[in-house]
């Protein structure tokens, strides 16, 4: 019985050397801003500057506003869709609008019938009705004109 108490004992311990990862002890030393300032911009790595300026436009828009959202993808799949579903993260009081059709992948203006700004990354278009409010390096914000 002894020698058996001595080999669970020798296989517990090898089995716990054997899966010890240096990393159970790294996490101790890690920088925690910058770690969570790399999980917080990991959505929006493809869509450089979005976050940016979606906080930004975020900050100038009043609660409960209607706000369309433009990026210069031709495609729902092909990048406006992963735009359009991360914004409402970043602008969670207002409702955000689509000016692409998801179905058809065609530009649609009914939405922006019913917006009173529109937030364009990377260039806007000439919409009539629309004056520029704000601008960056990322993109603008856009304004009903009254």
């Amino acid at each position: 019985m002894r020698i058996r108490a001595i080999l669970v004992a020798a296989a517990f311990i090898l089995i716990a050397a054997g899966s010890f990862q240096p990393m159970y002890l790294r996490i101790f030393t890690v920088d925690g801003g910058a770690m969570r300032a790399g999980f917080t911009d990991l959505p929006y790595r493809r869509l450089p500057g979005l976050r940016r300026l979606l906080c930004d436009a975020d900050a100038r828009v009043p609660s409960g506003a209607t706000v369309a959202l433009w990026a210069p993808f031709r495609e729902w799949d092909g990048g406006y869709g992963y735009a359009f579903r991360r914004a409402p993260f970043l602008m969670p009081d207002k409702q955000i609008v689509p000016m692409l059709e998801a179905d058809g992948d065609r530009l649609t203006l009914r939405y922006l019938a019913g917006a009173q700004y529109l937030v364009c990354w990377r260039g806007c278009p000439p919409i009539a009705g629309f004056k520029s409010m704000w601008r960056s390096l990322d993109g603008e914000l856009m304004v009903r004109g009254r």
